[in-house]
């Protein structure tokens, strides 16, 4: 049975644009609380069964649907778009950013502007335009498309055992994508942590991908986390993020118009988004002054 863990997690969509997910031992006290919450838990568990993918092999390779999401990201040279919580009829904002090619990254939130320039990220004050804390990017470093369900991979096999297998029959979360029409380019990306990785604190367990090659998205991705002291499993989902619709722009470029985020542990058991993403402008020239981290200091 492996040791008990609680994983710091902020609930939004944003940390998968963001960073790493810290992993810290927990205490006696708490596992003995964990074995009593375990068996409830398995008694009342409702989240989406991991084995109901029917999967082949395939003679594509993790080089292949990296190569093919990161060209599509080629052909974006601007975005400023904007992210609103839909779900049970809210309408609260998640975050506005700004992207410019080749690096130039900001996202704007309720209670904070995160700047990212060079392996630094800068936590700004809104009220008072003033930097609060500078941190670096960490191992995953900065996803700039990660929000846009593109690029968000190219990196995995720094830190993660990977395994491709192409999907036979689509799953149910996302069928209504493909008005009853079956999709012919659905590929099943699983990403377990090297051993090597296990101890660093900084690496979520496993991590599934589903990638459409026609869309060039990653409509499914699921974070695993080590299974709760007494539950008998070894892990259990704890997010899911699934596309629900998407749009066609330029030369073939897709990109999610509705999304799904659910945490399933405890302890993101409130994290319920039904994700709208708005794009405010496309390709469209955005002044350098909006990136300038010298007005914050």
């Amino acid at each position: 049975m492996k040791k008990g863990i609680v994983i710091n997690f902020s609930l939004s969509i944003i940390t998968v644009i963001a960073i790493c997910i810290v992993v810290m031992n927990v205490s006696a006290e708490t596992i003995l609380l964990n074995e009593d919450k375990a068996a409830q838990n398995l008694k009342n568990d409702k989240t989406p069964n991991p084995s109901l993918y029917k999967t082949e092999t395939t003679q594509k390779s993790i080089e292949d649907i990296v190569e093919v999401l990161n060209k599509d990201t080629t052909k974006i040279s601007s975005i400023h778009c904007r992210m609103t919580n839909t779900y049970m009829g809210k309408n609260d904002l998640i975050a506005e950013f700004f992207f410019k090619k080749p690096d130039k990254f900001k996202i704007v939130q309720q209670d904070k502007i995160l700047m990212f320039v060079g392996n630094a990220i800068y936590n700004i004050n809104p009220n008072t335009n003033k930097i609060v804390e500078t941190t670096e990017t960490g191992k995953g470093g900065v996803n700039y498309f990660g929000a846009l369900r593109k690029g968000n991979i190219s990196n995995l096999h720094r830190y993660y055992d990977l395994d491709l297998r192409k999907i036979q029959i689509c799953p149910d979360s996302i069928k209504t994508l493909y008005e009853d029409r079956e999709p012919a380019n659905l590929y099943l990306i699983t990403a377990k942590i090297k051993k090597d990785e296990e101890e660093s604190g900084y690496l979520i367990n496993k991590k599934e991908f589903i990638v459409d090659l026609d869309y060039n998205l990653i409509v499914v991705e699921r974070e695993y986390w080590l299974g709760v002291i007494g539950s008998g499993r070894d892990e259990d989902l704890a997010k899911e993020t699934v596309v629900k619709e998407v749009k066609k722009y330029k030369d073939d470029l897709y990109l999610p118009l509705e999304i799904t985020v659910r945490g399933y542990v405890e302890e993101a058991s409130d994290l319920k988004e039904d994700v709208r993403l708005e794009i405010i402008s496309l390709d469209k020239d955005i002044s350098d002054s909006e990136f300038d981290i010298n007005k914050y200091k």
